[in-house]
C-alpha cells in the first residue's frame, strides 16, 4: 500500500530526522499539530493554497510560498524552515533551563523492592549532621504603658498644628452676575435655490480675411 500525503524528502533536515528515528516524540508532535491545523481558520488558509496548487501543479518538494505579497513556488525545505525559525523567535524563545541535582534515597540494607532510580547531574555529598541549636538570650519584656499626663494633654504650641486663635469670619461673597443674553435672531426662511438659464457656447467666428490686391502684369 502506497504512503498517503506528500513524499517524504530524499534530504531530511535536523528535525525531520529526529521525528522518524522517534516514533514517540513523532506521535507528540502530529497530536500537537492536529489540534492546530483543525482550526477554521487554518484549514481556509490550507484550502486556498491547495486550489492554487492545483492550478500550478508544482513538485513534491516544492511549496507555494507566500513572498512580498505574491504567492510564489519555493523550496518545501526552505520555505518551513523560515517559518519554523519565525515562530520560534516569537513565542519559542525561553530562557535555558538549569539542571536541577537531585539527591536520591539509597535503599536501607535488608529492604526489597526496586533501587534508587539514576542520579542526575554530579554527585552532592550529604550535609554534615546539624550539632545542638546555641541557648536564646533572655526574652526582652514588653514596655509598659504610657501614663497619663498630670492636667491633661499637652496644649498645641503656636505656630504648629491646629491654630490657637479662631478664624475671623468670611465676608459674604456677592452674588454671581450672569451675563446678559443674546438676543435670539430670527430665523431666515429658507430660499429655493435660484435657477439660472444654461449658458449658450460661444459662437466662433472666423476672422476677417485680409485680400491681397491683385497683382499687376507687367
Amino acid at each position: 500500500m502506497a504512503r498517503t500525503g506528500p513524499k517524504l524528502s530524499p534530504n531530511p533536515g535536523k528535525t525531520a530526522r529526529y521525528y522518524r528515528r522517534n516514533k514517540k516524540a513523532r506521535l507528540k508532535h502530529r497530536r500537537t499539530n492536529r489540534k492546530i491545523n483543525s482550526t477554521p481558520q487554518k484549514r481556509a488558509y490550507r484550502r486556498d493554497l491547495m486550489r492554487i496548487r492545483r492550478k500550478r501543479k508544482p513538485g513534491p518538494q516544492t511549496d507555494m510560498s507566500h513572498k512580498g505579497g505574491k504567492i510564489v513556488a519555493e523550496n518545501r525545505k526552505a520555505n518551513r524552515r523560515r517559518g519554523a525559525t519565525q515562530e520560534k523567535g516569537k513565542t519559542m524563545r525561553r530562557p535555558p533551563r538549569r539542571k536541577r541535582i537531585r539527591r536520591l534515597p539509597s535503599r536501607p540494607p535488608g529492604v526489597k523492592g526496586p533501587g534508587p532510580k539514576k542520579q542526575i547531574g554530579r554527585p552532592v555529598p550529604p550535609r554534615p549532621p546539624r550539632g545542638p541549636r546555641p541557648p536564646r538570650g533572655p526574652v526582652r519584656p514588653p514596655r509598659p504603658p504610657r501614663r497619663p499626663r498630670p492636667g491633661g494633654p499637652r496644649p498645641p504650641r503656636p505656630g504648629f498644628g491646629r491654630p490657637t486663635r479662631p478664624r475671623p469670619p468670611r465676608p459674604p461673597r456677592p452674588p454671581r452676575r450672569r451675563p446678559p443674553r443674546r438676543p435670539v435672531r430670527p430665523v431666515r426662511p429658507v430660499r429655493p435655490p435660484r435657477r439660472r438659464p444654461p449658458r449658450r457656447p460661444p459662437i466662433r467666428r472666423r476672422p476677417p480675411t485680409r485680400r491681397r490686391p491683385p497683382r499687376r502684369r507687367r
